[in-house]
């Protein structure tokens, strides 16, 4: 389970955080019957990929997280 998420940090997963606590705060049998488990998992799939895309770079190439 996420702690709570701070929308500003995560500007491309914020449609995805705002459903997901909705769905939590409809009915507290939502979260322990997995009613929410698809949000879930397509808000840590966006998550994941928000820390393994590399920094945007105006010239170069990026390996890794080394720049060349």
């Amino acid at each position: 389970m996420h702690s709570k998420l701070d929308l500003h940090k995560h500007i491309t997963c914020e449609d995805l955080i705002v459903q997901l606590d909705q769905c939590h705060q409809e009915s507290i049998l939502n979260r322990y019957l997995g009613r929410c488990n698809k949000l879930k998992l397509a808000m840590n799939d966006c998550l994941q990929a928000e820390v393994c895309s590399p920094p945007f770079s105006a010239g170069g190439l990026f390996i890794g997280r080394t720049l060349f």
